[in-house]
């Protein structure tokens, strides 16, 4: 008879586990308050960890399990450079079907 794992072992292989990335570490007050922001919108989780990653700029980027959110001014600043070549694009577009 195969041996029942320890419900620990259960719980924290269908909990999410929560990764938490800044450009400047987060002291305990503000990990505490991302940790329960997280649980408050996602649910239980598993374990969170917090890594420091200049390339953030600003805010947070954070990973629950599958799903990602991107609060970070890198996140933004990328969008907002999406936005533009794709405004840049469309408007190249009608201007090259005006002239023809």
């Amino acid at each position: 008879m195969p041996a029942i794992p320890p419900v620990a072992a259960l719980v924290s292989e269908t909990l999410p586990r929560v990764v938490v990335r800044s450009a400047v570490a987060l002291d305990g007050a503000q990990q505490e308050a991302v940790g329960a922001l997280c649980r408050q919108r996602f649910g239980p989780w598993s374990s969170i960890s917090f890594e420091v990653d200049p390339a953030v700029i600003g805010g947070v980027w954070l990973r629950v399990g599958d799903v990602v959110v991107d609060g970070s001014l890198a996140g933004k600043l990328n969008q907002l450079g999406h936005h533009l070549r794709e405004q840049l694009r469309e408007s190249l577009a009608h201007d090259r079907a005006s002239t023809i």
